[in-house]
């Protein structure tokens, strides 16, 4: 027995491996069978993870593979969570994403932990959290990247993480980026990519700016200030425990937008407008438009 990349691993002689971890307060097992590689996985998973015992795991996957053609030796791998098969594919790396996506939504709504999950891209300006609500293939990736590029640190591009106090915890993992005009799969890119400029996991940020920006081919940045309780349902439109909970995200929500600058509008490309969002939104131009 190991642990590797915040994760116990168990080995058997049949080249199984076991991956057994906890994140957030919700625990995991991965099995992998054959030769699907558990350092190939470990990006796939969720961030803020410690070892664990996998004796009575909240939520148990298996990636296996049958191979879908003997004569071409061309296999195919299936990823389960307990028996439920969630996605089948040659391409390993689509049944890695099929089992993030469903891991990392179990986690955002596990009422356990008292956090509210957002989909929002998050960078650290300045003194605090710049908070980027967005659904998937909304560009908010694209828009930390650049950002990030400019000078901001890296705190996700998937979700804002946020306690009781209306603090947000980063939740670091790697980017997945796509051209703006892309409808398909976007392209996973280690956080290497950022030299270093990614926020402390475990340092929350107060919220001082919420930036709700729809992409538009073509487009000029064009955003007016809007008010803490405008930034407010900017969140709970991308809030995942929404209609779970609703009261308790309000409160949580509301305590997080109070005194943030707002921002509402469209835009362009993001490498146009990381120029104008950085004098919104970095805090050294806070009182400017």
């Amino acid at each position: 027995m190991q642990v590797l990349g915040g994760c116990q691993v168990e080995l058997s002689e049949s080249s199984v491996k076991r991956l057994s971890f906890q994140s957030f307060g919700l625990s995991a097992t991965v099995t992998l069978h054959g030769d699907v590689s558990s350092e190939a996985m470990l990006p796939y998973l969720p961030p803020n993870r410690a070892p664990v015992s996998g004796a009575g795991a909240d939520r148990n996957y298996v990636i296996d593979h049958a191979y879908q053609n003997r004569s071409s030796n061309q296999p195919r791998y299936r990823v389960f969570f307990e028996k439920r098969l969630l996605a089948q594919s040659s391409d390993l790396e689509e049944c890695f994403s099929a089992l993030e996506g469903d891991l990392s939504m179990a986690i955002a709504t596990d009422s356990r932990h008292g956090l509210v999950f957002v989909h929002s891209g998050v960078v650290s300006l300045g003194d605090g959290a710049l908070l980027i609500p967005g659904t998937s293939r909304s560009g908010k990736s694209t828009l930390v990247d650049v950002l990030v590029a400019r000078g901001a640190l890296y705190c996700s591009d998937e979700y804002a993480v946020i306690d009781g106090e209306g603090l947000v915890w980063p939740y670091l993992r790697q980017i997945s980026l796509r051209t703006e005009n892309c409808l398909g799969s976007g392209k996973k890119v280690s956080m290497q990519r950022f030299e270093g400029r990614i926020a402390m996991a475990s340092t929350p940020l107060p919220v001082t700016g919420i930036l709700g920006c729809q992409y538009r081919a073509g487009s000029d940045w064009s955003c007016h200030p809007a008010t803490p309780g405008q930034g407010v349902l900017q969140l709970l439109e991308n809030a995942v425990s929404a209609q779970l909970d609703p009261g308790r995200t309000m409160k949580i929500l509301s305590r997080a937008a109070n005194g943030a600058k707002v921002k509402i509008g469209t835009r362009g490309e993001a490498s146009d407008a990381v120029e104008s969002i950085w004098r919104c939104f970095d805090s050294s131009n806070m009182g400017e438009a």
